[in-house]
């Protein structure tokens, strides 16, 4: 695991340092995740027959609903685990976009958006906000506090498809078969998730302090149980910097650009084949804020 370099003389605190504050609900905040993606489909393109997603210059790039997903699936799987973990007896965390569920109707949408205590229920809509669901009675969908980006890849990416050769014929009459394309996977791939905070947003959709401490607590083991095209998928890196008021003492791209690995060799857009391709950024202590390493 690579460490970024500190500038200044502040201290950056550890996950740890992060959930023992009882103040992420009311400050504003920013993150940036780092994913490492090696022979694996980080987050594949249903328009392309899945495979992984590419811009048209060759960079990778994943939506960053994907990553809501897979903390979805964790509290609704391990909730449990997750809340005794971090000490935490009260409150609600059901999850209204359900891996389980058969797929509401509109009509049951709409009778669960209407439910006044709609937001205690859900987790991830005290998190994330409704887009996916039905919209309420006026028409408006809830937007969530926590605002993800895109992750986008550092340097280009390549990708392999393969074909797969089956022992067991899957057509009848022969005895062997194969799975055209089967394997769609990038070769080696750094992304970058930025995501930021506001309280204005979270006070709107009742987000709680132990909401928050919930969703930093994910992010370090968002890959952990994952499919076979994605057993190389890692987080690598994720750093979060703390406003010193609702609104912001510092700025957020510089955050986020000091954080953004550099490609190290002649090209810096040329395909990597692993993290030691790279060179990681700075948490830049000088800056108006509270910061931490939480990978």
């Amino acid at each position: 695991m690579k460490n970024v370099k500190v500038v200044g003389s502040g201290v950056v605190g550890t996950l740890e340092d992060l959930l023992r504050r009882d103040d992420l609900h009311s400050r504003a905040w920013e993150l940036v995740i780092l994913i490492d993606c090696t022979m694996s489909n980080l987050n594949g393109d249903p328009d392309n027959a899945g495979s992984p997603r590419v811009t048209p210059m060759e960079f990778g790039w994943a939506t960053s609903v994907s990553f809501r997903r897979k903390t979805r699936d964790s509290v609704e799987d391990e909730l449990e685990t997750h809340l005794k973990t971090l000490g935490i007896t009260s409150g609600q965390f059901e999850i209204a976009e359900s891996h389980k569920a058969k797929g509401p109707n509109t009509e049951n949408l709409k009778a669960l958006i209407a439910d006044k205590d709609f937001r205690k229920r859900f987790w991830d809509v005290r998190v994330y906000g409704d887009m996916l669901l039905d919209k309420n009675e006026k028409g408006q969908n809830w937007r969530g506090p926590v605002a993800m980006r895109a992750a986008l890849s550092v340097a280009k990416v390549n990708v392999i498809t393969q074909t797969l050769s089956r022992k067991t014929g899957t057509e009848v009459g022969k005895p062997k078969g194969m799975g055209p394309e089967a394997v769609k996977i990038v070769e080696h791939g750094l992304y970058v998730m930025p995501a930021s905070y506001r309280p204005g947003s979270g006070e709107k959709n009742g987000t709680t302090n132990d909401d928050l401490r919930l969703f930093f607590h994910l992010i370090p083991h968002a890959y952990d149980v994952g499919s076979v095209c994605r057993s190389g998928v890692n987080v690598v890196g994720a750093y979060v910097g703390v406003h010193k008021n609702r609104i912001g003492t510092f700025k957020r791209f510089d955050f986020v650009r000091n954080l953004t690995p550099v490609r190290l060799g002649s090209d810096p857009e040329a395909p990597s084949h692993s993290i030691d391709d790279y060179e990681f950024g700075t948490i830049d202590t000088t800056m108006d804020g509270d910061f931490y390493q939480i990978v």
